[in-house]
């Protein structure tokens, strides 16, 4: 196109955009072949789509990636407003925020902010223009009305190109309507209609979404479609060919970690390797595409904790090839229906509560939750699984019931009736997903496909009468996001809608940086072991620490726990120690191979929360840690003890040189081991030094590895202070 008769153009356009004469924008820029318009022309005829009375979103939305951001001027803003009115309010916020932060002073920004403005409150309230049963039933209707076409393409059987094209109209579908699946389709011989399969690709949240959506597809689409939740178990083995390399069950070895509940899986391919050393997370996710495959998405889902790929190195079980394995992996755990995943896929958990709630859940003792990653995201202050499934019209809430003035029996009571008339009441609208127990509050927690037909018509209903009948105080909504503004429903029997109450910012919880991370859990598994699991902390509030878990071995027959987070915050150091060096620290204990990790139980678990104490404690107290300090118990840590408190020593299985990392600023991170004492030791380390208990514990004759290894029969170093 000629630069004087663009320039008209443009100008024309210009002019009708100024009188929002949007069709005739459209006339007008549909002259121009796509191939002959530059960004200014795209973006002008994305505003003209968008405005228009006959609105098209995706086509306007395609214009706008081809202008790119660095291009059209506003570009974050047209994309965040076509989010906005395609009902991705979470998506359509980034996009605004981002145009704020780039052009603050710009004209439109006082726009932009009520934008911003309106979307949070969106978000904080739950609110869904379009539920997601809507989209749903709108997305089927469409395939309906393309199903000619559809059927065609597959009935053709035309090679590969047939097939994307009708893959390429159901996606066009799916993302119309804002639902996210990848999709499989086969239609083979002695294949009676074709089978479309939609995955999750591994997340939870998104299975619950594809399961509602398979729930809600009319007759007219099962009769012509063969609907498949997840990826299925391919019996055949077949190649996975993915750009020039295959993988199979021959060229890729398999040696696997199990527990109680989970597995561990270690690949071992060349080509696997090859891509993970310039692209991590590609080679991760096709372990994981590899994995689904012989072994059924429902599966690794359930069952498999990770997906390393890896070679022999650092591994000590045998790698075999995996067609060799599949059979035996499969038998690891009860074999399980499908029909209800994952609502019937529950995980316990239990917690420290805080003396001072500011935030609904900080109380929590005990709870269980069939998505734990939605639980771990809302104590680290994350969003992810949340925002994908507003953004899908789908909402996951918490209902809150007040314990205040409630006995502990009656409380429990209450939540079993809560739970039983829910579970009764549960089906496409919403679905039970988890529930806990706080010192404060009691919670259930809901997965929601149409937020206002469960406020219109069952809130009342099933949550705030029978409370009321029950004699609760109160009862209270809010989302599953952290430190968000939550509603009352009734208090002193008295209704009050939209009152805001915990209005508490959102923690402020320091994590090392990326690199740093990484720096310390390569140390971490180079220097004590690779961990088989980590115990993630589902509550931070200061700094957020993991514990890995590192299995006995033959050269160190022992579990080992080990904090991964401590070490983000430097210690009160005092200033005469300063030059050496020894701000920052991480925790480690050893416990003997027959040490119950599963278990819930106090005689158990206290390794762990105390590792968990430990590791806040120079935050909580202003202070620091070192060797040879020493931390009292109150009590026992347990019945079965009579173990007084701790001392921090230098660790047994690592060398002077190899005790610490340092990070990329320069500073180090010390490890120390932490050991129990009796509270006669204690006394007798206080009363001379760390060295002088050594010498005692030596000179005694008990065993080395009675003292570096937890055993709670080993013999008292200080008898004559028992007496």
């Amino acid at each position: 196109m000629e630069s004087k008769a663009k320039e008209a153009l443009i100008s024309k356009v210009e002019a009708l955009h100024e009188e929002e004469k949007y069709d005739e924008m459209i006339t007008s820029l549909e002259e121009v072949p796509r191939e002959d318009m530059d960004y200014k022309l795209k973006g002008l005829l994305a505003r003209a789509l968008m405005g228009s009375d006959t609105p098209d979103w995706m086509e306007a939305r395609q214009l706008l990636w081809e202008c790119g951001e660095e291009d059209l001027p506003g570009w974050n803003f047209l994309v965040g407003y076509n989010y906005y009115h395609c009902d991705q309010i979470v998506t359509a916020l980034m996009y605004f925020q981002d145009e704020l932060e780039k052009n603050p002073e710009d004209a439109n920004s006082s726009g932009v902010k009520i934008l911003i403005d309106e979307c949070k409150k969106i978000i904080r309230t739950g609110t869904q223009l379009n539920p997601f049963n809507n989209r749903a039933r709108v997305f089927w209707e469409e395939v309906i009305h393309y199903d000619e076409i559809l059927q065609e393409m597959f009935s053709s059987r035309d090679g590969n190109n047939e097939y994307a094209a009708a893959l390429e109209v159901i996606y066009y579908l799916l993302d119309k309507n804002g639902i996210g699946a990848a999709i499989e389709l086969q239609w083979e011989e002695g294949i009676e209609k074709p089978e479309l399969t939609f995955s999750p690709e591994g997340i939870l949240g998104r299975a619950m979404v594809i399961r509602q959506l398979l729930q809600l597809a009319p007759k007219e689409v099962t009769e012509k479609y063969d609907l498949v939740f997840c990826k299925q178990r391919d019996k055949d083995q077949n190649a996975l060919e993915i750009d020039d390399i295959s993988l199979d069950g021959e060229n890729t070895s398999v040696a696997y970690v199990k527990n109680d509940n989970y597995v561990t899986i270690y690949l071992k391919n060349k080509d696997l390797l090859a891509i993970q050393r310039e692209d991590e997370e590609s080679a991760m996710a096709f372990g994981y595409l590899l994995t689904d495959t012989y072994l059924g998405e429902v599966y690794c889902m359930r069952n498999v904790d990770s997906v390393i790929i890896a070679d022999e190195s650092g591994v000590e079980e045998e790698f075999r090839p995996f067609h060799e394995c599949i059979d035996e992996l499969l038998d690891l755990f009860e074999p399980t229906e499908q029909e209800d995943f994952p609502y019937d896929n529950y995980m316990s958990y239990q917690m420290n509560p805080k003396e001072d709630v500011e935030v609904f859940r900080e109380d929590i003792m005990v709870g269980s939750t069939c998505i734990p990653p939605l639980m771990e995201e809302y104590f680290k202050h994350e969003t992810t699984s949340f925002d994908e499934a507003f953004d899908q019209g789908v909402t996951f809430l918490q209902l809150i019931v007040d314990r205040e003035e409630v006995e502990d029996e009656k409380a429990f009571e209450v939540r079993d009736r809560l739970e039983t008339l829910l579970t009764e009441n549960q089906g496409d609208t919403f679905r039970i997903i988890g529930s806990a127990m706080g010192e404060f509050y009691a919670y259930m927690d809901l997965v929601i496909f149409d937020i206002e037909h469960f406020r219109e018509n069952l809130l009342d209903e099933l949550f705030i009468n029978p409370l009321q009948e029950w004699g609760v105080k109160g009862g209270y909504i809010q989302v599953f996001r952290y430190g968000e503004n939550s509603y009352t429903m009734f208090d002193d029997e008295e209704e009050v809608e939209e009152e805001p109450i915990h209005e508490s910012p959102m923690g402020n919880v320091t994590y090392y940086s990326p690199k740093d991370f990484e720096t310390v859990e390569k140390f971490i598994e180079d220097k004590i072991g690779p961990s088989n699991h980590v115990f993630h902390e589902l509550v931070s509030e200061d700094i957020h620490v993991d514990i890995h878990r590192i299995q006995p071995s033959d050269e160190l027959p022992f579990w080992i726990l080990v904090t991964q987070g401590m070490g983000a915050v430097p210690m009160n150091v005092p200033e005469e120690l300063k030059e050496y060096n020894i701000g920052r620290a991480e925790l480690m204990i050893l416990l003997p191979p027959d040490w119950n990790l599963e278990s819930e139980e106090e005689k158990d678990y206290w390794p762990i929360r105390w590792l968990k104490i430990l590791a806040h404690l120079p935050i909580d107290e202003d202070t620091w840690l070192g060797s040879g300090h020493t931390i009292e118990n109150e009590g026992s840590f347990a019945e079965e003890d009579l173990f007084g408190g701790i001392m921090l020593v230098e660790p047994a299985i690592l060398s002077p040189e190899d005790n610490y990392v340092t990070l990329e600023n320069g500073e180090n991170v010390q490890f120390y081991q932490v050991v129990p004492l009796y509270r006669e030791e204690i006394d007798y380390k206080l009363n001379t030094d760390a060295g002088a208990l050594l010498d005692k514990m030596e000179a005694s004759g008990m065993p080395y590895e009675d003292f570096i290894i937890v055993n709670i029969h080993r013999k008292n170093a200080c008898p004559e202070a028992m007496n």
